[in-house]
C-alpha cells in the first residue's frame, strides 16, 4: 500500500485516541492489539498500524515560542509496510508491520514539519 493517505487530525485525533484507549482497555498485556478501530460517522475502519496522537506530535516537534498557538495539524501516510512473518525471540511468530508519517504543524507564525516512525509485530494467529 504505497502512496499518500491524507489524514487531517483536526477531524481523527480524538477519535483515534478515543479507539486506541478503548482498544488497550480490552487487552492484555501479553497479547497487544493487532489494529487500531476508528469510527468516523458511521463508517468503522480497522487500521492495522497506530496513528500518531496530537501530544506525540508536539512533543516530536522544536519547542514553541510562549506567544505561538498551534492553528492545525496535518499528518500524512507516507508508506506503509507489511514484513512477512518470521520469528521473533521472546514474542515467537510474528510480522513487522511499519507505517512513516508526514506531520505538518501550523502556527500562528510558522509551519513547522516532521517525520514520524510506528513499528508494530503483529503475532501470527
Amino acid at each position: 500500500m504505497r502512496g499518500v493517505i491524507r489524514i487531517t487530525l483536526a477531524a481523527l485525533c480524538i477519535a483515534a485516541s478515543t479507539a486506541a484507549a478503548s482498544a488497550e482497555d480490552a487487552v492484555t498485556p501479553a497479547n497487544p492489539p493487532s489494529q487500531v478501530n476508528l469510527q468516523v460517522g458511521d463508517v468503522e475502519y480497522r487500521l492495522p498500524f497506530d496513528l500518531p496522537t496530537r501530544e506525540s506530535i508536539v512533543r516530536a516537534m522544536p519547542a514553541l515560542e510562549p506567544n505561538e498557538t498551534i492553528q492545525k495539524i496535518e499528518c500524512e501516510l507516507i508508506s506503509f509496510e507489511r514484513g512477512a512473518a518470521r520469528h521473533f525471540p521472546h514474542a515467537g511468530m510474528a510480522s513487522l508491520y511499519n507505517a512513516d508519517y508526514r506531520c505538518t504543524m501550523h502556527t500562528d507564525q510558522r509551519t513547522l514539519v516532521v517525520y514520524m516512525n510506528y513499528d508494530r509485530l503483529v503475532l501470527a494467529e
